[in-house]
């Protein structure tokens, strides 16, 4: 669901203006996703840069706990593999450190 939601993001910039606004209520309403904690979410825009050449993937400006870390859209013919090596690398909750793979 994250990947689909960053992919709805890049093309969609109502739904990223709702994503920032009320993150849990609007993935509930496009994706028909129960966030599974009474926990605040919060969206990052913009807060990671596509590096492919440098670590094959996406380097982050922060570091991601509980928050979904939005990352600008690449250009068209590096969609695929910029969602692909971000659900790879950086989707990770309470399972183990991703950094190391």
């Amino acid at each position: 669901m994250i990947v689909q939601a960053i992919a709805v993001a890049w093309h969609d910039k109502a739904f990223l203006d709702d994503l920032v606004e009320h993150p849990v209520e609007t993935l509930h309403k496009r994706f028909d996703y129960r966030f599974p904690m009474k926990m605040h979410l919060k969206v990052h825009k913009q807060s990671a840069t596509w590096t492919p050449l440098v670590n094959g993937g996406w380097t982050t400006n922060e570091i991601n706990g509980l928050e979904l870390v939005l990352p600008p859209a690449p250009k068209p013919e590096q969609r695929a593999a910029a969602l692909a090596a971000y659900n790879a690398k950086h989707i990770s909750l309470f399972g183990p450190d991703r950094k190391e793979i």
